[in-house]
């Protein structure tokens, strides 16, 4: 997939949900940490996660969430970027 002219980061968790769907897996459940110090997440999560719930094709409740603000400690704390990590577990489909 060419990433130019690609504003929109959910065209990129279609394409790989598709790979997914094509090998015969779904996923199962997805948690994700977050570390910055803007924008704020809490005030945004739900939203989020019912974004993430959609693309993803499951339930809100099988979605983790965490952030922090890094406190300044941190490169991301210092609001220079954010830090993401999310893991992802599949399941064969039925």
């Amino acid at each position: 997939m060419q990433n130019k002219g690609i504003t929109d980061s959910s065209e990129y968790v279609k394409e790989v949900m598709k790979k997914v769907e094509t090998n015969g897996f779904v996923v199962e459940s997805v948690s994700v940490a977050i570390e910055c110090a803007k924008p704020k997440i809490d005030p945004i999560a739900a939203q989020m996660k019912k974004n993430l719930s959609a693309l993803l094709k499951v339930d809100d409740d099988a979605i983790g969430i965490t952030a922090t603000s890094g406190k300044e400690l941190t490169s991301f704390g210092r609001g220079e970027g954010i830090n993401c990590t999310a893991v992802v577990l599949l399941r064969p489909s039925r």
